[in-house]
């Protein structure tokens, strides 16, 4: 049995690649495998999601060591070229595509079915999977009427105790638009940074 291995990355926004290919089939060097980047079926000037798929491989560990070096290598670009780069290591989304889904959608495919997802992903070459991604995007409404009676609670009467807690505030409400839970935690724990009061240092450490 062989195996392929397959990462799926996305650049931050505002960053791609320029080119008006969908791939391109490339080398490390030429004992390597074949290697092969596309561009989620979209010109690569027209994306920020891109796919790298290697293999294949004698076995499922010499896959996984293969799509490490690579993983690295990625990193190694983007932290170069100062562009943000996501792997889906904190994302919650998961495929949804049921059987019967996959059965309306691909009638005339008998599968393998895997997720279209961000990271890293061994499989076996044979036979071919079809990789599915689903998408939804979840809406919260809230009340007008209770946006309005607050605003009118609030006009006027309401201040910040201090400077410092409307920075707060302002840090927490901006964690919101973070787009993974790790950064999102991070500004969430500045948020209480800016609340702390610290302690004078000691005399000896102030010396020191």
């Amino acid at each position: 049995m062989r195996y392929m291995y397959r990462i799926s990355f996305e650049l931050a926004k505002k960053s791609t690649f320029s080119g008006e290919e969908k791939s391109l089939d490339f080398k490390i060097n030429e004992t390597e495998e074949n290697l092969k980047i596309s561009a989620d079926g979209k010109n690569f000037s027209s994306s920020s999601q891109f796919c790298i798929t290697g293999g294949a491989f004698g076995g499922n560990e010499e896959a996984q060591a293969s799509a490490e070096k690579m993983r690295v290598a990625i990193l190694y670009y983007t932290t170069k070229q100062r562009v943000g780069v996501d792997f889906g290591k904190d994302s919650l989304s998961k495929g949804c595509l049921t059987k019967h889904g996959q059965k309306l959608l691909f009638p005339h495919h008998e599968g393998p079915f895997l997720d279209d997802r961000l990271g890293v992903m061994i499989y076996e070459a044979e036979p071919k999977p079809v990789f599915v991604r689903m998408s939804v995007d979840a809406v919260i409404g809230k009340s007008i009427d209770e946006f309005i009676a607050t605003l009118k609670k609030a006009h006027g009467t309401y201040n910040f105790k201090s400077p410092r807690v409307e920075l707060a505030v302002e840090l927490y409400s901006l964690s919101h638009f973070e787009s993974t839970p790790s950064a999102r935690f991070v500004t969430l724990f500045v948020c209480l940074e800016t609340l702390f009061e610290p302690l004078p240092r000691s005399e000896k450490a102030q010396s020191h």
